[in-house]
């Protein structure tokens, strides 16, 4: 038998020697290093199933954000045409305002031609009040004279009668 089918043998049959092979070849270190490996190992495939599933929610949430950004734009897009249709208002109440500012204008140049009309009218009737003065003193002047007329011409009839009366007799 040879040395090598010998040592084979012992490694078979004798624990103690197996130990003591694999002690000097640093086999125990290595089952130790391999074991704190695969501890190690489980650990890293922990992180890696927790990373999983933070992803998985990341996920989730990146699509709520995003159903959530889709609403916002939505409501945004609903805003700005609120705020076109505001706008819009704005400039026909603006238009408004500029018609209802010139047919202000409009109306207070109508006003001043108005008060204008009646300032002359009222001088028109001021003159023609003093003329009817004027005229109703004038008439009675005429009746004044009328009546001196009719009173001489009485005076005159009067006086012609007693002449013929006088003639006659």
């Amino acid at each position: 038998m040879s040395l090598r089918d010998e040592f084979l043998r012992l490694l078979r049959e004798d624990e103690e020697f197996r130990y003591a092979v694999m002690g000097l070849l640093g086999v125990a270190d290595l089952r130790s290093d391999l074991k704190r490996l695969a501890d190690a190992l489980d650990k890293v495939l922990e992180v890696v199933r927790g990373l999983a599933e933070a992803e998985a929610r990341h996920m989730d949430l990146t699509g709520q954000v995003f159903e959530i950004t889709k609403q916002l734009a939505e409501g945004q897009r609903q805003v700005l045409e609120v705020v076109k249709g505001l706008a819009e208002g704005q400039a026909r109440l603006m238009d408004a305002v500029r018609q209802l500012a010139e047919g202000q204008v409009r109306l207070m140049e109508g006003q001043a031609r108005l008060m204008d009309a009646i300032k002359e009218l009222a001088e028109g009737q001021r003159e023609l009040a003093e003329n009817q003065r004027g005229l109703m003193n004038m008439t009675r002047q005429v009746l004044e004279t009328v009546q001196k007329l009719a009173d001489v011409e009485a005076r005159h009839l009067e006086i012609t009668q007693r002449i013929l009366e006088e003639i006659r007799r």
